[in-house]
This record gives structure tokens, sequence and C-alpha cells, in this order.
């Protein structure tokens, strides 16, 4: 069966947990322009967009210049979404029913990943690997996303991460929260340069990527903790040393940003040496390393309160 005659499961809106089956021809070839759902979300998100036609094209609407992140949120919401690794009864979170799986796989490359990138250009080279499908922009048209057909679908999670590690190994960063579950969602876009293959070579994985084992080491190996916070510093270290999958990067931004605001930049190095030493963190270290740099350079500029003697 051609890829495109898959059945996955598409969603007037976001929120919305059962859709209706639908192929991937009716979803990537016909289904742009559509009504957007604002009556399920509340008066505010209506009065944001109060004057603006509601009958768009997703991609228009989303460049339009002066959107702040919170209004495209919103956007957002409010477009059909189809899942397309699988068919399912329910996406409800903790209730996620299958009904069959696509062989697809989505990746996809957000605007922080192609800062350095002309995106069309990037777009192509994703495109000239044989097992992707598919390439087409992303709603906010600032990034784009590819479809690739794999071997073994029941091991979509593992085709996902090996997939995610070896494009950031050349240089490529794909969005690791999208891709690895039959559920995870993508919005429906419009792009005048979209790239089909027919007949995709679906992608065969023989060895996947490893996790590499860490010894894990705590803040109170380090035998100097510098400056007059002490406390602060070592149970902030501790927070990074037991932070987990899912609270991983609001731990990293929390104490990069609070000790920061120590001024004592030799904190950051400290940083870096905890998200090294957490298993929970392998294979993403520059990520969250990138991100406790940002936030702990802003954290400068909010010194804390000096300590009374």
């Amino acid at each position: 069966m051609n890829w495109l005659e898959k059945q996955v499961s598409l969603y007037p809106y976001q929120a919305q947990n059962f859709g209706r089956p639908a192929t991937l021809r009716e979803v990537l070839l016909s289904s742009w322009g559509v009504r957007h759902h604002w009556e399920h979300y509340d008066k505010k998100t209506e009065r944001e967009f109060s004057g603006n036609s509601i009958d768009v094209l997703t991609y228009p609407m989303l460049k339009r210049p002066g959107l702040s992140k919170y209004q495209k949120g919103l956007i957002k919401a409010t477009l059909q979404a189809f899942t397309p690794a699988a068919l399912l009864a329910s996406k409800q979170k903790g209730y996620v029913q299958e009904i069959s799986r696509s062989g697809l796989m989505q990746l996809d490359f957000d605007e922080a990943a192609l800062v350095n990138y002309d995106i069309e250009e990037a777009k192509a080279a994703v495109f000239s690997l044989p097992f992707i499908a598919f390439c087409a922009l992303s709603c906010t048209g600032t990034g784009f996303y590819a479809l690739a057909v794999i071997a073994e679908p029941d091991r979509l999670t593992e085709y996902a991460e090996h997939c995610f590690v070896i494009f950031q190994k050349f240089g490529l960063r794909p969005d690791v929260s999208k891709g690895k579950n039959p559920q995870d969602l993508r919005y429906i876009s419009y792009d005048p340069n979209m790239l089909i293959r027919d007949n995709p070579e679906p992608l065969k994985i023989s060895k996947f990527y490893q996790k590499p084992v860490k010894q894990k080491t705590t803040p109170s190996s380090h035998p100097i903790i510098p400056g007059d916070y002490k406390g602060l510093v070592i149970v902030s270290l501790r927070k990074i040393a037991a932070a987990k999958v899912g609270d991983r990067w609001h731990t990293v931004q929390n104490v990069a940003w609070t000790l920061g605001g120590t001024g004592d930049e030799s904190l950051l190095d400290l940083i870096h040496t905890e998200i090294d030493a957490n298993n929970e963190f392998a294979g993403e270290e520059d990520k969250y390393k990138e991100c406790a740099d940002v936030c702990f350079t802003r954290g400068l500029d909010k010194p804390l309160p000096e300590k009374k003697p």
C-alpha cells in the first residue's frame, strides 16, 4: 500500500481527544483551509483576534507580523492536527488507545535548530535521505518537519531516539519532544514547496543507539563551593542531580537563573558538571547546558539580595 493511503487520526483542534480516520493523502494534500475552533477556548482568545477572518490558511495567519508567542499559541491550539504515526481510538492522556500504526515517524526541526541554515536547503537535505517520504514547512513557516517510513513501526520510540542522536551529530537538531509516541500530534500546515516521495525506502536500523552509562557524582564531591551562598548552591545542584525526564528543562532554568544571581560565574561550571553526571540528561547534555548558559547570563542581571553580615 502506498504510504499516502495509510490511515491516521485527524482532529478538529488540539484539545480534542477523539479524532476521525483520514488518509495521509487527505491530511497532507487537502486539509489546509479550515474554520478555526475559537468556541472551544475562552472569550479572551476571541478578543485577541477580533476583526480577523477565521476562515484562513494556517500558514498566512501565523506569519502575520507583530504576533506574540502567546498569540501564536492561541492560534495553534485551534488548528486541525493529526497523529502521523498511528490511527487512534483515543489520544487522551493516560488512556491512549491504538488501532493501528502507519509506519511513519515524524521529525520536527524548529526555528532554533535552523538558525544557521537556509530553511529550504535544510529541508532538501533531509529529503535527500531515501527513507523520507515527505517534507514541508511547519504551521509557523519558521521550521519544517519530515515524515520518515520505518521498517518496524512497533519500535517507533527506539527509531526516533536513534534518529535524534544521529541528526544532532550532523549538526541539525530535531525537537526531541515530538515523534517518539504514536499519539504525538502534528499541526496541519501548508507549504507551496512541499516535497513528496512516492516510494520511499523504509529505514531499517540494525543497531540502536545506546545511552552511555555514566558514573553519578553528587554536589558533595566538589571540594570547594565558592562565595557566600554555599547552602543555596548545594541545594540547587542537588536539584539538577535529582532531575528526571519531564522536569529537566524547568529545573535547569530555575537553578541557572538563581545561581546567576549570585554573580559568581564559576558556578556555571558546577551546573554543567551536574548535567554531565545525571544519566537522565544522557545524549542531550549540550542542549541543557546551552539552556543553563542562557538562564545563568540572565540571572547575572538579577542579583540576589546581599546577605546581611
